[in-house]
């Protein structure tokens, strides 16, 4: 099980598959495991990345820390020890303030929303 560190945090994170990247990006309520169905249809030609926010399942942090600049940072931490680029990023409700400040800010790293 493979973590990074960022801001002070462990953020959990999974790869599956080879090719271009897709960083999953999961909702309030949810975790890395929502994207299954996804990391299943897409592994055998996309390298699938999904993720656990801060503060949520395996990635333990301050409550305080949650702001969608502190996703972005923590998304790009998980491409960086990925050795990711760029990727695709699929988001879900809260996820999507991930996939929304990683285009603004870091345009460059990411494919398509």
């Amino acid at each position: 099980m493979p973590y990074v560190q960022s801001a002070g945090a462990e953020i959990y994170y999974e790869s599956q598959g080879s090719g271009d990247a897709i960083l999953f990006a999961h909702g309030a309520g949810g975790n890395a495991g929502i994207w299954f169905e996804q990391v299943a249809a897409f592994s055998d030609r996309y390298q699938c990345i999904s993720f656990d926010h801060r503060t949520f399942a395996r990635s333990a942090a301050d409550p305080a820390t949650i702001s969608p600049t502190q996703f972005r940072d923590d998304a790009l931490a998980i491409l960086d020890a990925a050795g990711v680029e760029q990727a695709h990023v699929v988001a879900q409700s809260m996820g999507g303030w991930t996939a929304l400040r990683l285009l603004l800010d870091t345009p460059h790293r990411v494919r398509s929303v």
